[in-house]
């Protein structure tokens, strides 16, 4: 095996992350948009080209609470489901957590890289346009069917320590933009993170659970019956069940 010359990927990295700055930049200038995924011109002003989104793992099927993938479009609640009901309502998770989504992500959480957050709620947006739940209206903002719009999103919150260390929280900038192209209130005084939390990796849902309990505190009691809690992954849904549960109580 031969080891790479670690000086020359380096400068590689370097280069090709030089290249992909200038052409956003030069695109930036031309009033242009390239593909976030293949760095190719879009059509539209979109982020996302056409052939990036036919590519990406779109979780068609899947369980109507829990979001998670099903085997057939049979549109059936999952079992975990039915034998017990989670505390939310439904789970709108539109792709599956693999490549190129996995890699964007990380680079959107840890890396700094916030360019990722108006491509991600393209691409949110474009899930829900895909079974018409979602129209178009003459003020070019998008809307939920009624029966679905919420009356506000919130985002996961972060302890301050947690945000001094990433310099921002990724959800929020999520739902931010997300508030924006759906013409929802936008609240940040609903809940809040108030202690740190193990990491979750590799922990089973109830143990998930057990780690998040009493870290989430409700602060106001100005809360509209129809919340959207809004994150950028779900895995085992724990998160969701703690806020949730948080609220609904």
């Amino acid at each position: 095996m031969i080891k790479p010359n670690r000086n020359l990927s380096t400068i590689f990295s370097f280069l090709v992350n030089r290249i992909n700055l200038l052409k956003y930049s030069i695109a930036t200038l031309h009033r242009t948009r390239i593909c976030i995924f293949c760095q190719a011109e879009t059509i539209d002003s979109k982020r996302i080209c056409p052939g990036c989104l036919l590519d990406l793992r779109w979780n068609t099927h899947h369980c109507p609470i829990c979001a998670e993938p099903s085997a057939t479009d049979s549109n059936e609640v999952c079992g975990q489901c039915q034998s017990t009901r989670p505390p939310y309502d439904k789970i709108v998770a539109p792709l599956i957590y693999g490549f190129p989504i996995d890699i964007c992500i990380q680079r959107f959480k840890y890396s700094g890289q916030r360019r990722y957050a108006a491509p991600f709620c393209e691409l949110f947006s474009h899930s829900l346009a895909k079974p018409k739940k979602l129209e178009q209206e003459q003020t070019n903002k998008m809307r939920f069917r009624d029966s679905d719009h919420p009356q506000c999103m919130i985002a996961v919150p972060m302890t301050p320590s947690k945000r001094r260390q990433r310099h921002y929280n990724q959800s929020e900038l999520l739902c931010q933009h997300l508030a924006k192209r759906f013409n929802i209130r936008y609240q940040n005084d609903i809940i809040i993170k108030s202690r740190d939390t193990a990491p979750q990796a590799g922990l089973k849902k109830t143990e998930r659970i057990k780690n998040l309990k009493n870290s989430f505190a409700y602060v106001t009691t100005n809360t509209p019956k129809h919340v959207a809690i809004i994150d950028d992954v779900v895995t085992t849904g724990a998160t969701a069940h703690t806020i949730a549960l948080l609220l609904k109580e």
